[in-house]
Formats: structure tokens, C-alpha cells, sequence
């Protein structure tokens, strides 16, 4: 009976109205289709293959199957092997020049400024106003060696000799450019600090002895009139801000009304980038000799050519300060000229330095042509002047570079001889 009632039960829920319009085979069936189907798709495919089979091949595609490997071949070449070594270096920042004014103790001046030059971040040029304290000018002029004392007529020097030179490419002149200060040189001074609105200081001039005519001169008598003290004009070297090219940029200035102070600079300079610096290991320091040139290469600008200037004396490491300086190797620190075109880089710009000398011509053969180097190196010819292609020929390996190998000239090979390289 609870049978009957089961099978009433698994009856009325096939027949629910979910199933209606809808054909259900028996198990039986469906097992039979699937086998039928599986048939039918192996049947297919065998057909697809045995078609496929009868087809003639093609002449190129059996050319193909029955091609060797493809024989890679390279030459034999007289030619430079070296490898390029570069030592690192940056653009080193121009000197920096800071100007204080010593002399701000006098008993009847207050030491303001009374004219105030270019502002922090711009750029001055030799023969402009850098500031002034106390109406008297800090002239920015480009020289070719140190200015160290005032000048006037009669002087004679190396000074003599940058200070008329500056003057000459600032302001020119109807002067000699020579090692004797004269009348006119003092002119020239004299118009540039006018085109300032400054005049130059006076200096009372020291009385000459008097001569066998001059003793002869009758003596001025009591009614003539008194004769004052003897001026003449002379260039304060302490009025010269003294630059090492034709502009510097302004780091600090100081403002309209400000105090100068003896132990404060009024004003703070920093020159053009002059050279490239670095320092080289002992390892390659036979790669710059001064007066040597050299490959400069820097991320942005063509590549330019170099002189080093300074090469100096060997250095022991340092150790990093942590509050001011970064470590340092052993080696010996040098100076290459920074090229005309590179000036504008900023201080910091990373460079690489390497010799630009080319070397011998040696014969040499590409390195994926050396067979065995680690015990019995070697090379397979395949044309050459004195051996058969095949030909097994040892070498010596005496120098590699730029994936170059240096080798013996007795092996017999020259240039123009080609190598197989594969298979």
C-alpha cells in the first residue's frame, strides 16, 4: 500500500504544470543518442584526415622539410677593440662671491644702502651696479686675474693689465691694453663709474722732490695765494666686485635702506658654471692626463669634446658627514673645460667622461665567433685565404671590447676571411 503510495506520489509531481508541452525520453533512449553522436563526430574527423592525406604536398613546403640550417657567417677585420671606460663627473657650480663691506664704522656715515642692483635669482653683467652703501658703488667687472690694490696713473702689472682689459670689452677707450696704468687708461675708469652716476675717489697725491729747475723757481711770495692740497683721482679695488665670466647670478641683495654690517654680506654672487668635476679611481686614472681631450656625454645635449685641465693629487676616502658632506672614494679629483654650448645646464648635471683616443687597428673577429674559450678557443672557417671551409683554426683571445675579440696574427687568419658561426 505505501508503495503505491509513493509511485502516486512521484507521479503527480512529474505531472505538475511546470511539465506540460514538454517530452521526456526514457533513460534508454537518451544513452543511445549520445553513442550515435559520438559516432558520428569520429567518423567526421577520420574522414577530415584521410581527405587531408591525399592532397599533394607542395614543392615548396617539402623544399622546406629537406633545407639545412641556413649557415651564419661574419668576417675577419682589422679594427679597433677597446672597451669604451667612462669615469662619472657632474657640472661643477661657479665660485661664490660674497660682498661685505668692511668699512662701516666711520664716525660721520651711516652705512644704508643707497642703491639697490639686480634681485635674488637675476643675473648681473660685467659693468653693471651690483648695490651701493653709503653712495659709494660695488661695480661688477669680469677679469682675467686677481685685482688685489688701488690703481692709479703710473702703475705698472699683471693687474694693470686685467683691469685695462676689462675695461676694453665693458667700455673701451683710447688706451693701451698693457701693464702700465696711464692718463687715459684712468679715463676710461672714470667714464665707466660716470655711466653709473658714481665718480671715482680722490687721493691726495704725494709731492714729488723738487728738481735743479724747480729749486730755480722763484718761491710765491706773501701776496700770492695759498696753494691747497694736491687730488688726484685713483680706482678703489674695494669698489670692484671682481666676476670670473661676462655674467654672475645674483644669490642674495640687499634691499633700498638696508644697514650694512661689517660681518654680514650685502650682497652674495655665484659665477657660471665653469668646468665639469669628478674624481677618478686609481684604476682609470691613466685615462685623463692634462691637456688631453675627452667624450663628454650629459642627458639632454649633444655629445661635446672636453680638455682636462686638472688632474690632482691622490685622495684617501672620507667618510660622510651627516650634517654637511657625502662620502668620498679614494682616487685623484680633476677638471675638464665645460663646452660653450653646455653652459646653461645647471650645477648637478650628471656627465660621463671617456678618452677619445681610438687606439691601434688589431685583427679581430666577433666574439659569438670564438668556440671553446673557456679551454681550447677556436673557429670554424668558412672561406679563407690559407684554410679550407670546415677548417678547424685555434686562436688566442688577447683583448675583447664592444663584443670584439683581439687575436694572434700567427693563427694564419687575416682580414677579409669569413668565419662560420653557426650551425
Amino acid at each position: 500500500m505505501s508503495s503505491n503510495i509513493r509511485q502516486a506520489a512521484r507521479s503527480s509531481e512529474n505531472e505538475g504544470p511546470e511539465q506540460e508541452g514538454r517530452v521526456t525520453l526514457p533513460r534508454v533512449a537518451r544513452s543511445r543518442v549520445a553513442i550515435v553522436f559520438a559516432l558520428a563526430v569520429a567518423l567526421v574527423g577520420a574522414g577530415g584526415f584521410v581527405a587531408g592525406s591525399l592532397i599533394p604536398r607542395s614543392q615548396a613546403s617539402q623544399a622546406f622539410d629537406d633545407a639545412t640550417p641556413a649557415t651564419v657567417i661574419a668576417p675577419v677585420e682589422t679594427r679597433v677593440v677597446t672597451e669604451r671606460v667612462s669615469v662619472q663627473a657632474q657640472v661643477s657650480p661657479g665660485a661664490k662671491t660674497e660682498v661685505v663691506i668692511s668699512d662701516t664704522t666711520t664716525a660721520n656715515e651711516i652705512p644704508y644702502v643707497t642703491q639697490a642692483g639686480p634681485s635674488a635669482g637675476e643675473e648681473i653683467a660685467s659693468g653693471a651696479l651690483l648695490v651701493a652703501v653709503a653712495g659709494r658703488p660695488q661695480i661688477a667687472l669680469q677679469v682675467i686675474s686677481p685685482l688685489y690694490r688701488d690703481l692709479t696713473v703710473g702703475d705698472e702689472g699683471s693687474d694693470v693689465f686685467a683691469f685695462e682689459s676689462a675695461l676694453a670689452q665693458t667700455i673701451g677707450g683710447d688706451f693701451d691694453v698693457d701693464t702700465t696704468f696711464t692718463a687715459n687708461t684712468m679715463d676710461a675708469a672714470d667714464s665707466l663709474w660716470d655711466r653709473l652716476g658714481y665718480e671715482l675717489p680722490t687721493a691726495a697725491q704725494s709731492q714729488q722732490p723738487l728738481d735743479a729747475t724747480a729749486a730755480a723757481t722763484p718761491l710765491p711770495t706773501a701776496s700770492a695765494a695759498p696753494v691747497g692740497p694736491v687730488t688726484a683721482p685713483y680706482v678703489d679695488v674695494h669698489e670692484i666686485v671682481q666676476l670670473s665670466g661676462p655674467t654672475a647670478n645674483v644669490v642674495a641683495n640687499a634691499k633700498l635702506g638696508d644697514l650694512a654690517k661689517a660681518d654680514a654680506p650685502v650682497a652674495t654672487i655665484v659665477g657660471p658654471n665653469a668646468h665639469i668635476g669628478g674624481r677618478v679611481t686609481v684604476v682609470n686614472e691613466s685615462l685623463l692626463t692634462v691637456g688631453a681631450e675627452v667624450m663628454l656625454t650629459a642627458p639632454g645635449v649633444a655629445d661635446e669634446i672636453g680638455t682636462v685641465q686638472m688632474l690632482g693629487d691622490f685622495e684617501l676616502p672620507t667618510e660622510g658627514d651627516e650634517d654637511e658632506t657625502a662620502a668620498t672614494t679614494a682616487g685623484r679629483d680633476f677638471d675638464v673645460t665645460l663646452p660653450e654650448s653646455w653652459k646653461s645646464l645647471p650645477a648637478g648635471t650628471p656627465v660621463q667622461v671617456s678618452p677619445t683616443s681610438e687606439g691601434t687597428p688589431v685583427l679581430a673577429v666577433p666574439l659569438v665567433a670564438i668556440r671553446g674559450a673557456a679551454t681550447d678557443p677556436h673557429v670554424i672557417v668558412e672561406e679563407s685565404q690559407s684554410f679550407p671551409p670546415g677548417a678547424t683554426v685555434a686562436v688566442k683571445v688577447l683583448d675583447t671590447g664592444d663584443g670584439w675579440v683581439q687575436i694572434n696574427e700567427d693563427a694564419g687568419l687575416v682580414g677579409g676571411d669569413r668565419l662560420r658561426l653557426a650551425p
